[in-house]
């Protein structure tokens, strides 16, 4: 009698396990319908959009990048060219520059589009470690050190409006990653860090006319930035998927090297723990504080098992700092709009050292952005 109340227990256990996976499995499944038809609407509308889909020309612009791109990930070669302190190696640069430009351009028009939809390849749930989340970060990273490059090169020939073009245009790329999640907030930041010391530069010392020409491209830069919750939920869909989504045969879902029954089990009473922390800390993402701390911290303890393998999926991310990252990105992003708007309040002092770019906003603690 005692084996067959045990087995009783343990049934009854399984088969609520079962149905409780089942409700966050049917979760997600409409999750990703809703979130695979979204359409991100830029605000305001561009009325004079190159692209309809920002995220699908993005996709099209991974296949046809130029293979040589890895000549700008030696960043300590690249380094004396940053910064413009060396203008005889921005010379023997131009004719390579000149050569990229129109796959530049080409990359920077993503941006002028209509809207935003997730694509095949270009999604939260494509940004797994693989080959196109690679050729991802590796193109855009790319994109952002030839731009810093071709900055120094334009502001040594006096062509300040467009160096700031360059700069507003290629920013917006980097805002409209960060709708990607973890990964596409760290490439703004990466962005950031390579731009705005010479974008800001040249804003503080351009004409009230150059401004003129250059504000309303600028004016639109913060809102592309994804919301906290956005870039959660964004966050969530992901791990999911990379995760947890192959216990209850999600389609698309990525699948285990050993999918043993045992392993099944555990991932589902994790996954119920980890959804529910998730959720709620996509609730209170926008606003920081000790709540928002604590409901990261909840999050992350959920896959501090002694079983959950280190480099698991999710494993060791600090959510709060992502989320601090992003609103890093938004108050960049909003002091250099105030120096576009020639705006007459105190403006921020941007200093760059070797190890990092500092914006003092008047009156606020320093904004510190490793490099």
């Amino acid at each position: 009698m005692p084996v067959v109340l045990l087995l009783a227990v343990i049934g009854g256990g399984w088969a609520t396990q079962q149905y409780r996976a089942g409700v966050v499995r049917a979760a997600l499944v409409k999750d990703l319908e809703v979130a695979k038809q979204r359409a991100v609407a830029r605000t305001p509308p561009m009325l004079n959009a190159v692209h309809d889909n920002g995220f699908q020309c993005l996709g099209l612009m991974l296949d046809v990048a130029p293979r040589d791109l890895g000549e700008f990930a030696r960043k300590d070669e690249l380094a004396p060219l940053l910064t413009g302190a060396h203008p005889e190696l921005l010379e023997v640069a131009r004719p390579r520059l000149q050569a990229l430009s129109p796959w530049a351009k080409s990359l920077r028009e993503c941006a002028s589009s209509k809207t935003l939809t997730y694509v095949d390849g270009v999604s939260p749930w494509a940004s797994a470690p693989n080959v196109r989340a690679s050729r991802l970060a590796l193109t855009t990273a790319a994109l952002f050190r030839f731009t810093a490059i071709e900055l120094q090169v334009l502001l040594a020939d006096g062509q300040q409006a467009v160096a700031l073009e360059r700069c507003s245009e290629t920013l917006a790329v980097g805002a409209d990653l960060t709708h990607l999640g973890l990964q596409g907030a760290a490439l703004m930041r990466l962005g950031l860090r390579l731009l705005a010391p010479a974008c800001g530069a040249a804003l503080a010392t351009s004409s009230a006319d150059v401004k003129a020409q250059v504000a309303k491209q600028w004016a639109t830069l913060p809102a592309r930035l994804a919301r906290p919750a956005q870039l959660l939920e964004a966050e969530r869909l992901s791990t999911e998927l990379q995760g947890f989504a192959w216990t209850m045969g999600v389609p698309d879902a990525t699948l285990p090297t050993e999918p043993t029954v045992l392993r099944r089990w555990l991932m589902q009473r994790l996954w119920l723990s980890w959804d529910a922390a998730a959720r709620k800390l996509e609730a209170v993402a926008a606003t920081p504080g000790p709540e928002r701390t604590a409901a990261a911290k909840a999050l992350a303890q959920t896959l501090d098992a002694w079983w959950v393998p280190t480099e698991y999926v999710g494993a060791g991310v600090d959510l709060e700092r992502t989320l601090v990252m992003q609103e890093e990105n938004d108050a960049v992003l909003t002091l250099l709009l105030a120096l576009a708007l020639n705006d007459e309040t105190p403006r921020p002092q941007v200093t760059w050292a070797k190890d990092r770019v500092t914006f003092t906003p008047a009156g606020a603690d320093p904004i510190l952005i490793p490099r």
